[in-house]
């Protein structure tokens, strides 16, 4: 089963890499490589029902938020969201170094 085509260089190299090749142990089987791609596929599912999950959950605690704020009543201009809440909370300031 020689081929024409290879120097003898290139045939003494690829006997001499067939025979180191029974030598060594084989190390990945084929069912070793169907157990990693069943488990890539099953960690692929768990990530996208985990963003599912994550949009779910922000989709719900923004429209929890305007439910709120829309029957509370408490809608804020722009005026009212630029000003820091602590000065809401102290009512207007007084300049006091007349």
């Amino acid at each position: 089963m020689s081929d024409p085509t290879l120097s003898e260089e290139e045939r003494r190299l690829r006997d001499a890499l067939r025979a180191e090749e029974e030598i060594l142990p084989v190390r990945l089987t084929p069912a070793d490589l169907e157990r990693r791609s069943g488990e890539r596929r099953r960690h692929r599912l768990v990530r996208r029902v985990e963003l599912v999950v994550a949009a779910v959950v922000v989709i719900a605690v923004g429209l929890g938020a305007i439910w709120t704020f829309e029957h509370q009543g408490n809608t804020l201009t722009a005026s009212e969201a630029s000003v820091a809440p602590s000065a809401m909370i102290a009512g207007p300031s007084r300049d006091l170094s007349l």
